[in-house]
């Protein structure tokens, strides 16, 4: 199965996944720069060809600056999760 890389607001909150998935671009090029994993075995983990790991590895390098943001987004949203979930533990 060949996969592309899309941006679809209705699948991922419209970030950079592979067609056909919910597996975002940034998902795999985490595991590979952050946990170090190699391609064959992220490709095994999500269950697609190697190939398709090395074509989101290059589509964040083609575009590093929207996956950054898109990085940013997250921390920012878990980081006002996480102050939500600490007032409501203190308000018990």
């Amino acid at each position: 199965m060949e996969h592309e890389i899309i941006k679809d607001p209705k699948i991922c909150g419209g970030k950079a996944c592979l067609k056909g998935t919910r597996i975002r671009v940034v998902d795999v090029v985490e595991r590979y720069k952050i946990l170090k994993e190699k391609p064959e075995a992220i490709a095994a983990a999500f269950d697609i060809p190697p190939e398709t790991v090395f074509m989101a590895i290059s589509y964040y390098y083609g575009h590093l600056s929207d996956i950054k943001k898109e990085i940013e987004k997250d921390k920012t949203l878990l980081l006002r999760l996480k102050e939500g979930l600490k007032s409501v533990a203190y308000a018990t």
